[in-house]
C-alpha cells in the first residue's frame, strides 16, 4: 500500500530530476536573466501548489455533498483558495455566493406555517409517553430506551426554543398596513 508519504517523495525526486536536466539544456544565464527565470518559475510553482490545493478541497466538497460532512461549507473555501490566483474560479465564487443569497431570500420569503408554541407541548408529552409505554410494555434494556427517548427529547427541545424564538420575532415585527376596505359599487344586482 503507497502512502501519502512515498507518493511525496516520488514526486519531489520527480521535480528534482526535471530542474537539473533542464538546468543542463539551458544556455547560461546573466544573473538578472537567472533571477527573472527563477522568480517566474517560483509564481507557477505557487499557482501550481494553490491549484493543487484549491481543487482537493473542493473535489473533498463534492465528496461531502453525498458523504456525510459539510460539502456546502467546504466547495466555497476551495473556490477562495483557487480565487487567490485564478479569475475563472473568482468568478465561481461570485456566483456561488450569488445563488446562495437568492437562496436564504427565497427560503426566508416562503415561511409557509406560523410558529405554534402550544404544539410543543403536544410533541414532549407524547414523546414522554412513548417513553414511558416502551419502558412498561416492552422489556427493553432502560440504557437503550433513554439513549433513544433522549435524543428524541434533546431535537425536540432545540426545535421548542427555535420555535419560540420564532414567534417572538414575529409578534415584535411590524405588521404590513392594512389597505382600507374597498367600497363595492352597487349595481343592478342589489338585494333591496
Amino acid at each position: 500500500m503507497i502512502t501519502f508519504y512515498w507518493i511525496g517523495i516520488i514526486i519531489l525526486s520527480s521535480l528534482g530530476v526535471l530542474a537539473i536536466i533542464s538546468a543542463l539544456r539551458l544556455p547560461r544565464l546573466r544573473g538578472d536573466q537567472a533571477i527573472a527565470l527563477a522568480s517566474r518559475s517560483l509564481r507557477q510553482i505557487k499557482r501550481l501548489i494553490i491549484l493543487v490545493v484549491g481543487v482537493t478541497v473542493v473535489i473533498v466538497g463534492i465528496i461531502m455533498l453525498v458523504a456525510p460532512g459539510p460539502g456546502l461549507v467546504v466547495i466555497p473555501i476551495g473556490l477562495g483558495v483557487l480565487a487567490t490566483e485564478f479569475v475563472w474560479a473568482k468568478r465561481l465564487l461570485q456566483n456561488y455566493k450569488r445563488y446562495a443569497q437568492q437562496f436564504a431570500a427565497r427560503a426566508e420569503a416562503h415561511e409557509f406555517s406560523r410558529p405554534r408554541p402550544a404544539l410543543a407541548i403536544v410533541v414532549v408529552l407524547a414523546t414522554l409517553a412513548c417513553i414511558a409505554a416502551a419502558y412498561w410494555l416492552r422489556e427493553w434494556p432502560i440504557r437503550n430506551i433513554m439513549a433513544i427517548g433522549g435524543g428524541a427529547l434533546g431535537l425536540e427541545t432545540a426545535w421548542c426554543v427555535l420555535m419560540i424564538q420564532r414567534h417572538r420575532k414575529r409578534a415584535t415585527a411590524p405588521h404590513p398596513p392594512v389597505p382600507p376596505p374597498t367600497s363595492v359599487t352597487q349595481g343592478s344586482h342589489d338585494v333591496a
